[in-house]
């Protein structure tokens, strides 16, 4: 086992740092209160958990990968507006929180996917669009896959 602390791969005991208990090092664990200085090992190594797409990039909906618009909270509040209904009404009809609602129109809250789905039943918006990378402006790249560096804006 790996310290969760250090990254060293001897981690022999078990202690509370800051609130939480860890599997760390001898040397780490002076970092917190000593709970056991025995070796926990799995039966079975953990597997990484799946996670849900996240709100704001979905590869499930056609299989090309889409982000979540800029305008999502604009493209709701209209959609709500022209079927002349308040956010009450609309969170009813959904089944959401008022509260929700009114986060996402303002562009507070991110919809996750399910709401998405809920929005485009009932409105019939989309609010995701296409992931737009044009890989030519990208030199000594073609034939290679992308990679978070070749993408991000760095301010």
């Amino acid at each position: 086992m790996n310290c969760e602390v250090c990254g060293t791969s001897d981690a022999s005991c078990i202690a509370e740092v800051e609130g939480s208990e860890m599997r760390v090092c001898d040397e780490c664990s002076s970092l917190g209160t000593l709970k056991s200085k025995e070796v926990v090992v799995d039966a079975e190594p953990q597997k990484p958990s799946e996670k849900k797409s996240s709100s704001w990039h979905s590869s499930s909906f056609d299989g090309s990968d889409k982000v979540l618009k800029k305008n999502y909270g604009e493209v709701v509040r209209k959609a709500r507006e022209q079927s002349d209904l308040s956010m009450e009404e609309l969170s009813h009809d959904i089944s959401e929180k008022e509260s929700v609602i009114r986060r996402v129109e303002h562009g507070e809250l991110k919809p996750d996917e399910e709401l998405c789905k809920k929005l485009k039943r009932k409105f019939e918006v989309e609010l995701f669009e296409d992931l737009d990378i044009d890989p030519e402006k990208f030199n000594g790249k073609e034939g290679k896959d992308l990679t978070i560096g070749d993408v991000a804006k760095v301010k």
